[in-house]
C-alpha cells in the first residue's frame, strides 16, 4: 500500500543542435536543425517497494510529504543488517534498538557539522506510542488511529515544541536497515540532519503474527524537536 506523493515536475529541454554541410563533387547536404522536443511535466515516481516516510513540521505546520528516493549514501557505511528472530520483541530488545537508532542519527549528524541530538523520554514515549498504533491497529500514516497528528502526540506527551519533524518507517528488520532507508531519501535525511533539532524520540514495535493490510511487521517512528 502506498500513500499518494505530490507529483514534483521536472522539465526536459533538448538543446537545438546544427548538421554541418557536406560539400562534394555531386551535391550538397542542405543543413538541419533538430526540432526543439516541447517540455513535457514528469511526476514523480512513487516509489511501491519501501515502506518509508517522512514529514517536516516548522512551527507545527506540515510543509512536504516525502517518500523515499535512491540518492547515494552520505557517511561512513553502516554496520551489517542483524535479523531478529520471527518471536516478540523483549522490551531490552526494542530498547536496545532504539538507543542503536539514535547513536546512528548521532554518528550522521557529527560527520555533517550538527551536534548530537538528546533523548527527550517525552519524544520516545510518543514516538513509541505511534509505532506500536500502526501495527496493532494497522495504519501506516503519520496520522495516528485516533486521528491524531504527530503535533498532537508530542504535545499529548507534554513537550513544548517550536519546531519538530517525524520520519516513520515499517519493513526493516534492524535499526542498521531502517537507517540505511532513511538516509538514503532526502526527506527523511532531511529531518535528521537538521542541526535546528536539539531532541529525539525513538520507537520500535514488533507486531508478531502481523495480519493486517500492511503486515510490515517491523515499525519504527523518530521524532525530531526543539521547545
Amino acid at each position: 500500500a502506498t500513500r499518494t506523493a505530490t507529483s514534483v515536475p521536472a522539465t526536459a529541454t533538448r538543446t537545438p543542435t546544427r548538421t554541418a554541410t557536406t560539400t562534394n563533387a555531386t551535391a550538397t547536404r542542405t543543413p538541419t536543425r533538430t526540432p526543439t522536443r516541447t517540455p513535457t511535466k514528469i511526476p514523480l515516481a512513487t516509489v511501491t517497494s519501501t515502506q518509508s516516510m517522512a514529514r517536516l513540521y516548522p512551527q507545527g505546520q506540515a510543509t512536504a510529504t516525502i517518500r523515499r528516493l535512491h540518492l547515494p549514501y552520505v557517511g561512513r557505511p553502516l554496520p551489517p543488517t542483524v535479523t531478529p528472530t520471527a518471536t516478540a520483541t523483549p522490551l531490552s530488545t526494542a530498547a536496545q534498538y532504539e538507543a542503536r537508532v539514535i547513536a546512528l542519527v548521532n554518528e550522521q549528524r557529527l560527520l555533517n557539522g550538527c551536534q548530537p541530538l538528546v533523548m527527550d523520554t517525552r519524544l520516545m514515549e510518543a514516538a513509541r506510542q505511534h509505532s506500536t498504533d500502526m501495527g496493532v491497529n494497522d495504519v501506516w500514516s503519520h496520522t495516528g488511529s485516533d486521528g491524531s497528528s504527530p503535533g498532537d502526540r508530542i504535545s499529548a506527551a507534554g513537550y513544548g515544541s517550536s519546531h519538530w519533524g517525524e520520519n516513520i518507517a515499517a519493513g526493516h528488520n534492524s535499526p542498521e536497515a531502517v537507517m540505511n532507508t532513511w538516509m538514503n531519501s532526502p526527506g527523511h535525511r532531511e529531518n535528521m540532519l537538521t542541526c535546528a533539532f536539539q531532541h529525539i524520540g525513538v520507537g520500535y514495535h514488533y507486531q508478531i503474527n502481523d495480519g493486517g493490510t500492511y503486515g510490515y511487521r517491523y515499525y519504527w517512528t523518530q521524532i525530531f524537536a526543539r521547545p
